[in-house]
């Protein structure tokens, strides 16, 4: 009872926020009703314990889509990548469509709490729409069976090319020219999520930031990885510190160490990082100096920019978020 009660706080507070309109709080309300009723779910037994099981060929069906497995793109801390054939989609549309989904870790899936908020981050970020961010279409499940669990994942678009820090791994840093271009396209998809829809990215690196074969940058992961990350560090009980196993200390502003309230500043930070980096292919802060940052350590100049444009984005390395620019447009 007090769990269906959470639910349905959980559910208002997000309509309140606009993740959900009338007809949709109405229908999870239904929903929830219905489950009141119906008997509890499967119990959960994955096939196997580390991952879960997939492979090329196999179809997921949800209640309402079929997608057929193409092959892995990736694998990482947040969860499997493939890529996958929309089959609904073609069939409407008598052409091969193809998307990407992201397969969460089995420990996330045993969560029902944390099921729940990885559900609302799905729906606020589905709400993101720009040309510089990828489309997210929500958090999905395949039907259960008798003795399992449905596999949960994240509907996305299919890009091809290769995420930022694939890129600097092998061309070393840019020249100003190119930086600028990929830098304004990044700020104008942070600042339109801002200022339309009050989120922000809290995990901005170059492994977040996709060059596609026409050279435009997508913004990935828009505040997903961050709550899929705080969700393991939270049933783990490790501490916050163990996010630099991760790669993402050397991209974190001093606050964001605390529990503290979400700030554009602090993607203004991030982005300033990852700007430095494409110039000179460092960090500006290693991991060690960056969890016990020096208020008043700056990295060196780099050598593609001027005194006014090196004063610029120092600004954005300010140890206190009052400092920095207030939006990512402003770098």
């Amino acid at each position: 009872m007090n769990d269906r009660i959470d639910q349905l706080e959980r559910l208002t507070k997000l309509k309140e926020q606009g993740g959900l309109t009338q007809a949709q709080f109405d229908q999870e309300v239904q929903r929830l009703l219905a489950e009141e009723s119906s008997p509890s779910p499967p119990k959960f037994t994955p096939t196997n314990e580390t991952d879960w099981g997939l492979e090329e060929g196999v179809s997921l069906i949800t209640a309402t889509e079929q997608f057929k497995i193409i092959k892995r793109l990736g694998e990482g801390g947040m969860g499997e990548i493939w890529q996958v054939e929309d089959i609904n989609e073609t069939k409407r549309f008598k052409e091969t469509t193809y998307k990407a989904i992201k397969v969460l870790p089995l420990e996330l899936a045993r969560s029902t709490n944390h099921m729940e908020l990885l559900k609302d981050e799905a729906i606020l970020t589905s709400r993101l729409s720009h040309d510089h961010i990828i489309n997210v279409y929500g958090l999905k499940e395949t039907k259960s069976t008798p003795n399992r669990r449905g596999i949960p994942f994240i509907l996305m678009n299919y890009l091809q090319g290769e995420d930022l820090e694939k890129i600097l791994l092998k061309e070393g840093h840019f020249d100003w020219r190119q930086t600028e271009k990929w830098l304004t396209q990044a700020a104008q998809a942070l600042d339109n999520a801002w200022q339309e829809h009050q989120l922000i990215h809290r995990d901005l690196k170059p492994g977040n930031l996709f060059i596609t074969e026409q050279g435009q940058l997508k913004l990935l992961d828009f505040g997903l990885a961050w709550r899929i990350r705080k969700s393991q560090l939270s049933l783990s009980q490790q501490d916050i510190d163990d996010s630099s196993s991760k790669g993402t200390v050397t991209y974190m502003p001093p606050e964001a160490f605390a529990n503290t309230a979400p700030d554009p500043r602090q993607d203004v930070y991030a982005l300033a990082c990852v700007c430095y980096e494409m110039l000179t292919g460092e960090t500006p802060y290693p991991a060690e100096a960056a969890r016990h940052r020096d208020p008043a350590l700056f990295p060196d100049a780099p050598k593609q920019l001027n005194n006014n444009a090196w004063g610029i984005l120092k600004q954005g390395f300010a140890y206190k978020k009052e400092k920095r620019p207030e939006s990512a447009g402003l770098l």
